[in-house]
């Protein structure tokens, strides 16, 4: 070979495994530029690790509080209204939002409004001005928010769920909404140093797509992001504790509704590997629709429920693999014996590496097209940003799923998916008794 033909090789190699995304730290912000070709929008997100999780005490809200007042106003635009003339002035559309250990704010317009968008991200985040006149209302509007969140069966089934799998007190139960008289008892100052130790580079993640020049982006970030240097406290998370194995709770509903799940081990103790593997699996199971396990045995063979799937989730310190189905109270037996018999066969005998490898073609394909457009690969950056030590483009996943090995996988699942690993929780009527 020529020494042209190795140079235009070598290229060739360089150009197929350059990374579509710019990956840099700006002014102790972790961020990432996804430049794509052929759109006129751009969306910024800026998201800090923090959240309920890192409130200090046994109540929290302080948090979802902190985001409804930054929204009343800024140092440049010191009232609602003044925020909404520049976004409408500009084209944006924007929003934040609360959970257990993030703490975000979303932009999303025209490519040439970039420089505003970062512009408004940057005020929002690190120049709210939390003015005391704002408290009552807020303070009203988020009651109404609590009340409509509770109000919801599903809701307070949800929670129960999550106290019987972590315990009580743990902070894995925590929402990012909190209560409304412990947030009643704060004070400007209480929200202020809220401010102060969560919002901070150390913790920022700052994410920005679409048609844009990644020198460009760098450049404006370095103009206008000033955020505080010190870090954020470091998150303590206690030993889960759960509650009984078998969970009883009552509605006014007609249905019955079925969750069978087993806890398994979060991200800290589970290799990407492993958790792609166990993805593949839940897929098989019952994450497939109408090719999965749970759907032919219990659909459609026996016709015993409309909605029949499993699904998983993983934190740091914990995982579920979780069965969810809605039946007909006096099918309880048949369809509880008809799940456990589909799932532990499953866990328990060879497995099929045709079907095996089936799912995670499929799988793959779904990675791919999840990156279908602006939104879709900012929340997938900033998914990974927040939970995952390094960035991987659905290319990656599909090399690591491709190299699984389904035996080993299978095994791992037998230490955890058995009967005495099993949780049970159903909702339904005192009447069906």
């Amino acid at each position: 070979m020529g020494s042209q033909k190795v140079s235009d090789y070598l290229l060739k190699i360089k150009l197929m495994n350059k990374k579509p995304y710019t990956l840099k730290t700006i002014k102790g912000i972790k961020t990432v530029i996804y430049p794509i070709k052929g759109v006129e929008t751009v969306r910024v997100e800026l998201v800090f690790k923090t959240g309920s999780f890192y409130e200090t005490g046994k109540k929290w809200g302080g948090l979802h509080f902190l985001e409804h007042l930054i929204n009343d106003g800024t140092k440049d635009f010191p009232t609602r209204m003044e925020l909404g003339k520049f976004k409408e002035k500009h084209g944006l559309i924007s929003n934040a939002y609360t959970g257990g250990k993030e703490f975000g704010f979303l932009t999303k317009g025209p490519h040439y409004s970039l420089e505003a968008a970062l512009k408004l991200i940057n005020q929002l985040a690190f120049s709210p001005l939390i003015k005391q006149s704002d408290f009552a209302r807020e303070l009203n509007i988020i009651e109404n928010e609590h009340k409509s969140k509770w109000d919801n069966k599903y809701a307070r089934f949800y929670k129960l769920i999550d106290e019987q799998h972590f315990g009580k007190n743990h902070l894995y139960i925590r929402d990012g909404m909190g209560q409304v008289e412990y947030i009643k008892t704060l004070s400007r100052k209480d929200v202020v140093k809220l401010h102060q130790d969560n919002l901070l580079a150390s913790n920022a993640n700052l994410v920005v797509v679409g048609k844009v020049d990644p020198k460009k982006v760098e450049d404006l970030v370095n103009k206008i992001f000033n955020p505080p240097q010190k870090q954020i406290k470091k998150l303590i998370v206690p030993p889960i504790k759960p509650g009984k194995k078998s969970l009883i709770h009552y509605e006014d509903i007609k249905q019955e509704e079925m969750f069978v799940y087993w806890p398994l081990p979060g991200r800290e103790k589970l290799s990407i590997s492993d958790r792609v593997g166990i993805g593949i699996f839940n897929y098989i199971l019952g994450g497939g629709g109408i090719n999965s396990i749970l759907f032919k045995e219990i659909r459609q063979k026996h016709g015993l429920a409309y909605k029949i799937y499993s699904k998983i989730g993983f934190s740091d310190k914990a995982g579920q693999l979780g069965v969810w189905t809605n039946i007909k109270p006096e099918n309880h037996d048949q369809v509880l014996k008809l799940i456990r018999k589909s799932v532990y066969n499953f866990v328990n005998q060879p497995v099929d590496k045709k079907r095996f490898k089936k799912a995670y073609v499929f799988m793959n394909s779904q990675g791919y097209m999840s990156y279908d457009s602006v939104n879709g690969i900012t929340g997938s950056l900033i998914v990974q940003m927040l939970n995952e030590k390094e960035i991987r483009l659905p290319k990656d996943y599909a090399e690591i799923a491709n190299k699984v090995d389904p035996e080993s996988i299978r095994k791992l699942m037998q230490k955890y998916i058995n009967p005495e690993n099993e949780f049970l929780a159903v909702m339904k009527s005192k009447d069906s008794d």
